[in-house]
This record gives structure tokens, C-alpha cells and sequence, in this order.
């Protein structure tokens, strides 16, 4: 946390958040330098950019201290015990985790493929940028499998927001965190 916070007491990051939509033009135009996301961010910016900004930028790995942990997102495929298809719905569940299946669907809606055979073909190795996604995904974790997380991330995201825009410490952050974390509980 306090290594989080020395970007912004340091003066590498601001402490305001861009505007919505902005981060494209201002990524291109230089008063954004850098900026954490996803690989559909790629498109974007190059359609911001024009044709020849591909080689105008880098992507690079999460920074690190310790660890470069990331979270993984996306979406969860579930078959459920009393459904009424579940031989079919099964069968859907094995094409989309097909390696040739999730190459094809990156190429259409640039979601990371997460059957990590599929990051061997050259559809996707062939991209350097994208072969710094694959490399990331080496060190992400899913988050907590329990209904109440997005109550607590959001509890983390507003004493976060204090870390890095009043300078709060961040061990008070943390115990602050702890205890809304504790009132919500994990939902079960």
C-alpha cells in the first residue's frame, strides 16, 4: 500500500481520476503517459491514434515491488445440476474452452483467451503486445469467490481513494478496510 501510494506522492500518477472517455485522447496526445488496463485498450487507443500509432507505445508488465499480482477477469461458465440440457450445455461449456474456440473469440472481441494452450498459437504469439498480456496472466489471481466482494472492493476503492488523494496511511487505510470488510461479511 504505501509503495501504491508513493506513485502519487511521488508525482508519477494524479491524484484525480481522468474523465470518462478520456484516456484515449489524452494517452495519444502525450498528458497521459501511461495507464493500467486490458488488451481491448489496444483498439482503442489505435483508433484514437490513427493507423501508425501501433508503433508509437509499449505495453509492459504490472510494476512491481513484491509481486505484479493482477486480477483476472471475466466471466464464469456454470452448468447447473438441474438443468433440464445439461448434456448440451456441457458441450457449450467444452467448445468455448476449446483452444482454437478462445483464439477465434479474442480475434472478435479481444477477451484473453484463458485456456492457456490457446496462447501458443500464432494468431496470438505473433503479437508482442498481446504476448505481454499472456506473460501477466503468469501472475493473476481470481478474486474471492464470495457474493459480498464487490461491497468490499468497493469499501478498498474509497479508503484507497483517501491513500492517494489525502495521504492517509495506509495501515489506517487498512485497518479501516478490515472493519467495513468485517460489518459486511462474506454473504454466506
Amino acid at each position: 500500500m504505501k509503495y501504491y501510494q508513493s506513485y502519487f506522492t511521488d508525482g508519477i500518477a494524479l491524484p484525480k481520476a481522468a474523465a470518462e472517455g478520456s484516456t484515449e485522447p489524452n494517452f495519444v496526445n502525450g498528458s497521459v503517459p501511461m495507464f493500467i488496463s486490458g488488451p481491448w485498450m489496444m483498439g482503442a487507443v489505435e483508433k484514437v491514434g490513427g493507423a501508425d500509432f501501433k508503433a508509437k507505445y509499449g505495453v509492459m508488465p504490472m510494476p512491481k515491488q513484491k509481486t505484479a499480482t493482477s486480477f483476472v477477469g471475466g466471466s464464469d461458465l456454470v452448468v447447473f445440476k438441474t438443468s433440464k440440457n445439461r448434456d448440451s450445455a456441457w458441450k457449450l461449456v467444452q467448445w468455448l474452452s476449446d483452444p482454437a474456440t478462445q483464439v477465434k473469440w479474442y480475434a472478435l472481441s479481444t477477451d484473453l483467451p484463458s485456456v492457456k494452450s490457446a496462447w501458443q498459437d500464432p494468431a496470438l504469439t505473433a503479437d508482442e503486445k498481446l504476448a505481454v498480456f499472456g506473460k501477466q496472466l503468469e501472475d493473476a489471481k481470481a478474486p474471492p469467490a464470495i457474493a459480498t466482494w464487490e461491497e468490499v472492493a468497493s469499501a478498498f476503492d474509497s479508503e484507497m481513494e483517501k491513500v492517494t488523494k489525502s495521504g492517509l496511511d495506509p495501515a489506517t487505510a487498512l485497518k479501516a478496510v478490515q472493519v467495513k470488510a468485517d460489518s459486511i461479511g462474506t454473504g454466506s
